[in-house]
């Protein structure tokens, strides 16, 4: 053999990792062809399990050290919410006789524990169980203070604040929420679905029986617009132009037809006169509403019908390119 089995050693690292110059890469090249222990030492080299196993077991220390940190503060944490909740209890007893006010700092606690101890002590799908947890304590804090207070509005309050946090907060945490089967692919219209359910049960509970039938028409007016946005950005099957597009147009042409809607439904008439179809915008005076109505629709429908033609131009394009 032409080189030394040792200096080739030396060499292997750089040309496994590619590393080397070419003179050196065809020297060790030659001598692999004639030296099986050195092409041997080679293929050690290409094996992981090794390293694979050190990380493995680096990882699985972190987390150890990270799940026993975490229960240590869950419980230092915990610790701490008690005090004021033990203090609370003993001077309620000794100046009242009896619990009342307690129940509302208990409440108050619980709805600062979920937001403190519920992500600290959850092991996965942190955002929904805080979101679940925090509803519950904020529903629970609400039906204390009402029984407290003699009132009777909670229903109201409840499915107010419940009807709130789903339109902001439950969009983040349905994609936490397990759901099999075909429904997995649907947790959008799901909450979409969810937030209709609970804006009709607030109009159940607050709007009285007269004028029942003219709220739920307002209603079904109003709801009309998120979900015709929701189902054309989810399900229409174009780009995103398109899409864009027709949110555009039909925004415009939706608003600047709102108040004349909503004067049908109220009157049982069109009474209104101040329709987008009625502007001058060379004539501005004490009543701009229908110049303001036509701007609104000129702003929605004159971009989106130009968004619309250029995702048609660039879908043409692609399928053009494709063929």
């Amino acid at each position: 053999m032409k080189y030394s089995c040792d200096m080739i050693r030396d060499l292997l690292s750089l040309y496994y990792d590619n590393v080397c110059s070419a003179d050196s890469r065809a020297a060790v090249e030659e001598h692999l062809e004639e030296c099986s222990q050195c092409c041997g030492e080679l293929k050690k080299l290409g094996d992981h399990t090794y390293t694979d196993s050190l990380r493995q077991e680096q990882s699985v220390l972190i987390e150890a050290y990270r799940k026993g940190t975490r229960k240590k503060a869950l419980f230092v944490l915990s610790v701490i919410f008690a005090i004021p909740v033990l203090t609370c209890f003993i001077v309620n007893i000794a100046v009242g006789h009896t619990l009342d006010w307690f129940f509302i700092v208990l409440a108050s606690l619980a709805v600062l524990g979920s937001l403190v101890l519920v992500p600290l002590g959850a092991d996965s799908k942190r955002f929904m169980w805080t979101f679940l947890s925090f509803t519950a304590a904020l529903i629970f804090l609400l039906f204390i203070c009402c029984v407290y207070s003699g009132g009777n509005w909670f229903p109201v309050a409840a499915v107010s604040v419940i009807f709130g946090l789903s339109v902001t907060f439950l969009p983040f945490a349905a994609k936490q929420i397990p759901i099999k089967g075909s429904l997995e692919r649907h947790k959008g219209l799901l909450v979409m679905l969810t937030d209709t359910a609970l804006l009709a049960l607030l109009l159940l509970i607050c709007v009285e029986r007269e004028s029942m039938s003219m709220a739920f028409s307002i209603m079904g007016y109003c709801i009309v617009l998120p979900w015709v946005l929701f189902l054309t950005i989810r399900y229409l099957k174009s780009n995103g132009l398109i899409k864009a597009g027709i949110c555009c147009a039909f925004t415009g042409v939706f608003v600047s037809l709102a108040d004349c809607v909503t004067d049908l439904i109220v009157n049982g008439e069109l009474t209104c006169t101040n329709g987008f179809w009625t502007a001058d915008l060379a004539v501005w005076g004490y009543d701009n509403s229908a110049n303001v109505m036509m701007i609104i629709l000129l702003s929605g429908v004159v971009p989106g019908v130009l968004l619309t033609v250029c995702g048609i131009i660039r879908e043409r394009k692609f399928k053009n390119k494709n063929k």
